[in-house]
């Protein structure tokens, strides 16, 4: 996220900032039923590598998948990515 809002920020420090504002907003929602967010297309890759211990799910801010972890009562954000980038179990 930080590297994110570095990138956006070169052109545009208001822009960064609601883009990082309106993140954090999705993310908070997380806080109530994640479960509701689809499992990510590559979460049973990374956990049959043992890349993950289970279930990644995504949620979907404007351009850029958050994929998170739902363990017990705690949302763990693993990794905030542009759509448009590879699967994360695509990466070499």
């Amino acid at each position: 996220m930080v590297a994110i809002v570095g990138w956006l920020a070169h052109e545009s420090v208001t822009n960064a900032s609601r883009w990082q504002d309106g993140l954090e907003t999705a993310i908070g929602t997380l806080t109530r039923f994640p479960r509701r967010c689809s499992v990510a297309l590559e979460s049973a890759s990374l956990v049959a590598s043992g890349l993950a211990s289970g279930e990644i799910r995504q949620l979907v801010y404007r351009d850029h998948r958050i994929l998170f972890a739902v363990e017990g009562r705690v949302v763990r954000i693993l990794h905030v990515r542009h759509a448009a980038r590879r699967r994360l179990d695509e990466e070499e």
